[in-house]
Order: structure tokens, then sequence, then C-alpha cells
């Protein structure tokens, strides 16, 4: 139990936070729009606009409306999982388009991402439906956590397998990722274990953790830097290593 005093400074902290993160997110936004990079990578912008409405939800909303809105919470958090997988499809989708064998991982990645996605969402949807334990459902999310940090891994390791250079947009946007995701992680795995002594810690690490990854956004793309093509390292022109702008299939072309 916390003293008055306690109480008050626990709200205190945990305001500021939640507002430094909705101060951030719509920083990053406002930015993204006047250098126009939301056209660019619309589905990070979309997910961070999403992250927007569901902290809204979690400090205002379910707090307040409790009874009804409750069982509406773990909905949220699953779509706002979903909605994040968007920064990796951005990622494939403007990173691997340089040369042909970086094309096929991509949208093999992508593939596989969307199946994913679609399994998730029905296991999800039938928890719903049998009104599973809250326990099974942070499993569900914690599991889906996984197989985003395996994509997401992967995404990294075929980086530096084909030598691709990002840009610090690309760069920025894959660090951020990583470090929120992996920090969410360790919280939802810790919060299925320990959920009575971890549901504290969690109501204030969560915002820390996530603002550091919106902080890392905000210096990665408070401007437009595109990456540059690969170097090819075949003088006598190897199709592996062609750029695809040589065949009309992709181009890094500053945003409109």
């Amino acid at each position: 139990m916390y003293t008055t005093a306690e109480a008050i400074v626990r709200l205190l902290r945990e305001l500021g936070l939640w507002s430094a993160g909705i101060a951030l997110q719509v920083t990053i936004l406002a930015r993204g729009r006047a250098v126009r990079l939301w056209r660019k990578y619309p589905l990070f912008y979309a997910q961070l606009a999403c992250g927007v409405f569901v902290t809204l939800l979690d400090q205002w909303a379910f707090p307040t409306n409790a009874k009804w809105l409750s069982g509406f919470y773990w909905d949220v958090e699953f779509l706002a999982a979903v909605v994040g997988c968007g920064v990796l499809v951005d990622i494939l989708r403007q990173a691997f388009v340089h040369s042909a064998p970086a094309l096929v991982f991509g949208k093999a990645t992508m593939g596989f991402l969307y199946g994913a996605i679609g399994l998730f969402t029905i296991s999800f949807a039938l928890d719903q439906y049998w009104h599973a334990p809250v326990l099974h459902l942070v499993l569900v999310e914690r599991d889906f956590r996984l197989v985003q940090t395996a994509v997401l891994l992967s995404v990294v390791a075929a980086v530096f397998y084909f030598g691709l250079p990002l840009g610090r947009n690309l760069n920025g946007m894959l660090v951020g990722y990583g470090t929120f995701i992996a920090c969410d992680l360790v919280t939802l795995a810790l919060d299925s274990y320990y959920p009575k002594f971890f549901a504290q810690a969690r109501s204030f690490l969560h915002p820390v953790l996530y603002c550091s990854s919106l902080l890392i956004y905000l210096y990665a793309l408070w401007t437009y830097t595109p990456a540059l093509p690969p170097k090819l390292l075949s003088a006598g022109g190897d199709l592996h290593n062609q750029p695809l702008d040589a065949f009309g299939l992709g181009s890094d072309a500053t945003p409109d």
C-alpha cells in the first residue's frame, strides 16, 4: 500500500512520462508532415499515430471507464503490436530494392510477416471469443513479439550480408524499433512469470523505454536522408549485384 504522498509522487511520475511520450510522438508526426517524410514511410507514421491513440486510451479512457472499456484493453494492445509491424514493412520496402537477391529476401520476409500476423490475429480472436484468462492473452502478445524480434534480427543480418547502406532514416527506424521490441519483450516475459511483482514496475518501465525509442526516431527522422545504392561488387556486371534501378524495379527518390 502506498501512503498519500507516495501515491501522488507515483501518479505525477507516470503522468509526466506518458505526457512526454505523447509530446515526442506528436513532434515526430508534425516534423514528418513538415518535411513530407510521411509519404516515404507511411506505415511508420501510421503506427506512430496509433501509438498516440493507445497512449490516450491507456492513460485517460481505461482508468476512468474501467467497467465497459476493460474488455477492450488487450484488443487495443494487440492492435498496437500488429500496426507496429509497419515499421518492418517500410524498412523492407525501402532498403531491399537495390539488388535482385535483396528484393527476393524482402518479399519473402514480408510474406512471412503477413502470415504470422494472420495466424496470431486468428489465435487472439479465438482466445477473446472463448474468454481466455488474461495471462493467456499476455502469452499470445509475448509470442507475437518473439516473431517480430526474429524478423527484426533476420533483417539486420540481411543488411550486413547484402551490404545494404540504410542511411540515417532507416538506421534510426531499425535501432529505435529494435530497442522498443527488445524492452517490450522483456517486460512481457517478466509480466507473464511474475505478474503480481512486476505489475507496478511495468507501468513505470514501459513508458521510459518507449520514450527512449521515440528519442531515437526524433533524431533519425528530423530530415530526409536517402540510402545510397550499394556499389557494384563485380566489375564484370554480375546480375546479382546490379542495382534494380537499371531494370526499373526500385528507386530511392526524395519525397514529393
